[in-house]
């Protein structure tokens, strides 16, 4: 099985694949910067640019591949009030500066529009990662099952963390080193998309293999073709992992399509159809929301293997850094966070939702390693659909991508006291703190310009409240059960590509099971 932390070290250390694109991009990199410096978008700093190097345009984005978080920090810095340019290929990425955050955030999704803005990012059109998984019909599905009747899904998700640790996870008398991806990546997996296929598929080795081959495929084949710019993008028949990202595709909709048409058929002859859960399970709250042609097994499957994708993705991340920030600060944390579920659970290891919400201390550590690695850099991002002028006056170009520089924000003193300090209970003691002026932004599915990581505005991330629910069971699963440290001195530093931050792919922690 392919890991998505497999392709990252190989995309960082080059490959033929990699030598031969940079190639191309390379011819292709002096034209666009050429073009983009005499047009409109040259008005706007470039982040890693300096004059001080020759040909210091076409050096900034080469160098945005590797050290994109360093030109990020550096511009913000310089720029504080600015608008500037991120040195990407693929689209014009203009990042705002946080004086222009109300305005942008609940723009409506005709004119700024994230749907499309994460499609583009993960060039939809040629990894499966498409407009669809975050149209309209999509997002009201997805809020009708994960907002509206959240309780009972993260009921049947924890139900299915009791079975799941079992089986991803051994029972370890000494301390033994695991690699983090390959435990972490198929437990979450089964606790997301409990309630999106259902138990038995959930559970389904085809199922679990194929979803994790599918993220590698979509994040290689997306990171190789936002590289390039999207004139050159055929070069993706060229790249043996887009051949992979098709086939687990195939195999996903291979065991999804049969009972979906069973769904259908059902529907069609008026028989009553039980998934035989105790919730609904995605289609059925599918069939409230599409019209009629998107009802057919294959566009169903496309819809649910994007829905599984994105609630497993992003989650996944979220733990694995927690877990990693959890074995770097086990003494100072696991026993405070360990009292308080004890005293909110007792000894039951039934979980409920408004038994989460009482754990606060848990919440803000949650929030605290999402602070520190958030999955991307940047935040609340846009595309541009119709023109836009800012209140200072500036028409941002049509076409474009927006957004802000959430990591930047987060670790300034301006946004938070102390900021570039680990404090896992800072969040917790604000909300405890009487004299703490603002409350918004202070837990786990908030936010504010200190902590967006989430976006932010009308079109947050909708299955941020499910997601923060799965994060919590995991870590109160792991937390319960086994003893973490790392393997050596040092948290192993997280893997940096362009915006992306991801745990390092090579990553292990040494774990013990509790009772001995």
């Amino acid at each position: 099985m392919e890991y998505l932390p497999d392709v990252l070290e190989n995309l960082s250390h080059g490959s033929p694949v990699v030598y031969g694109l940079l190639f191309v991009t390379l011819l292709a990199i002096v034209g666009n910067s050429y073009k983009i410096l005499r047009g409109d978008a040259g008005k706007y700093p470039l982040a890693g640019y300096s004059p001080q190097h020759s040909f210091p345009a076409l050096r900034a984005r080469l160098g945005w591949f590797l050290d994109g978080s360093k030109y990020i920090d550096e511009a913000f810095e310089k720029y504080p009030d600015q608008i500037f340019r991120l040195p990407s290929l693929n689209r014009l990425s203009l990042v705002l500066p946080a004086k222009y955050l109300d305005e942008v955030k609940d723009a409506p999704e005709r004119i700024l529009s994230n749907a499309h803005s994460v499609s583009e990012f993960f060039v939809g059109e040629w990894t499966g990662m498409d407009y669809t998984h975050f149209d309209p019909y999509n997002l009201d599905a997805f809020k009708a099952q994960y907002i509206s009747k959240l309780p009972p899904q993260v009921e049947v998700a924890a139900g299915e963390a009791n079975f799941a640790v079992g089986k991803v996870f051994s029972i370890y008398e000494e301390w033994t080193p695991i690699s983090l991806y390959k435990h972490m990546l198929p437990f979450v997996l089964r606790l997301t998309t409990r309630t999106i296929v259902g138990e038995e598929i959930c559970r389904n080795t085809t199922w679990v293999e194929s979803l994790i081959g599918w993220e590698t495929g979509v994040a290689i084949v997306s990171t190789y073709l936002r590289v390039v710019p999207p004139f050159l993008r055929g070069v993706a028949y060229l790249i043996p992992e887009y051949y992979r990202l098709l086939k687990h595709k195939r195999r996903m909709h291979q065991v999804l399509e049969p009972p979906i048409k069973e769904f259908l058929d059902a529907r069609k002859s008026g028989n009553k159809w039980s998934s035989e859960e105790d919730v609904k399970i995605l289609l059925e709250n599918y069939a409230q929301f599409l019209p009629e042609h998107e009802m057919t097994p294959s566009k169903l499957a496309h819809r649910l293997v994007g829905s599984s994708f994105g609630a497993f993705h992003l989650t996944a991340g979220v733990v694995n850094n927690c877990v990693l920030d959890l074995a770097t600060h086990f003494e100072e944390y696991a026993p405070a966070l360990r009292q308080e579920i004890d005293e909110v659970l007792g000894d039951s290891d039934n979980i409920t939702n408004a038994l989460l919400v009482k754990m606060w201390k848990l919440d803000s550590f949650t929030k605290e390693s999402l602070r520190f690695h958030p999955p991307h850099l940047i935040s609340c991002n846009r595309k541009v659909m119709q023109p836009f002028q800012l209140s200072s006056g500036a028409a941002l170009p049509v076409g474009s991508h927006i957004c802000f520089p959430s990591q930047a924000m987060s670790m300034s003193d301006e946004y938070l006291p102390n900021a570039r300090a680990f404090d896992g209970f800072r969040f917790e003691k604000m909300r405890l703190d009487p004299t703490t002026q603002d409350q918004n932004g202070l837990q786990f599915t908030s936010a504010s310009a200190a902590t967006m990581h989430m976006g932010g505005g009308r079109q947050q991330c909708p299955g941020r409240f499910f997601g923060s629910a799965v994060t919590k069971i995991c870590l109160i699963k792991l937390l319960r059960a086994f003893d973490f440290k790392l393997v050596g001195e040092k948290r192993p530093a997280n893997l940096m590509l362009m915006d992306v931050d991801a745990a390092h792919p090579e990553a292990e922690i040494m774990i013990r099971s509790r009772a001995y």
